[in-house]
């Protein structure tokens, strides 16, 4: 996980409007004036790997828990159809999809929020972009 958050001059109070309004619309394209947000990336070219770490219960567990918090309110921005049903999906559910996926290509979550909160609030100490 990448301890950067990007558009970090932009708290959620101010512009949690701003990604509500692009979500009506779909996933945003217009990045200006998106609230504070982080990434979390997966490689295809490691999948193996992560299909090796999936296939612990507990580690699918502890995955599948990273991805029920950094998923919160904007989930998946890769398209893949591997992905299709991760919004009903839920925790270890959510490790089995992504691993799936890997074999399509790499998967990237944008997330705004960690477990409900704004990511400024909970990540303090990483890398801050304003861009």
């Amino acid at each position: 996980m990448e301890e950067a958050i990007y558009h970090a001059d932009r708290g959620w109070a101010q512009y949690e409007n701003v990604l509500e309004t692009r979500l009506a619309a779909g996933p945003p394209s217009n990045r200006v004036n998106l609230p504070a947000h982080g990434y979390v990336s997966f490689r295809a070219a490691n999948r193996g790997a992560t299909q090796g770490y999936v296939a612990n219960g507990m580690n699918k567990l502890k995955l599948g828990n990273l991805l029920e918090n950094v998923s919160r309110p904007l989930g998946v921005v890769t398209a893949n159809a591997n992905l299709n049903a991760w919004t009903a999906t839920l925790g270890a559910g959510r490790a089995d999809l992504l691993a799936a996926a890997l074999n399509r290509g790499n998967v990237i979550i944008e997330y705004y929020k960690y477990d409900g909160s704004p990511i400024l609030t909970v990540q303090n100490g990483w890398a801050k972009h304003n861009e």
